[in-house]
């Protein structure tokens, strides 16, 4: 499931390189898959490209807590301090 959604994440990131929704799909992806490298790179690039954003407002999007479950991990990059969470089973 979350392989799946990193190849369209990866894909819309290509056509789509300021979207900021996109890097946050992908860090979340890649956190449940174990990816942390990747996960960190992309908190950087929606930093990079939404320096206003925050998890909380980006999570209030999503509706059922099943949506909200994904964001439990915390990754940090370089003092960035954007807090993803995943769910841990």
């Amino acid at each position: 499931m979350y392989g799946d959604a990193v190849r369209v994440l990866e894909a819309g990131r290509r056509t789509s390189p300021d979207d900021y929704f996109i890097y946050a799909g992908l860090a979340a992806s890649y956190a449940q898959l174990g990816r942390k490298d990747e996960a960190a790179r992309a908190v950087v690039d929606v930093r990079r490209v939404w320096p206003f954003f925050k998890v909380d407002d980006f999570v209030a999007q999503f509706q059922g807590e099943a949506d909200r479950a994904l964001w439990s991990y915390p990754v940090s990059v370089d003092g960035v301090g954007l807090r993803y969470k995943v769910s841990c089973g």
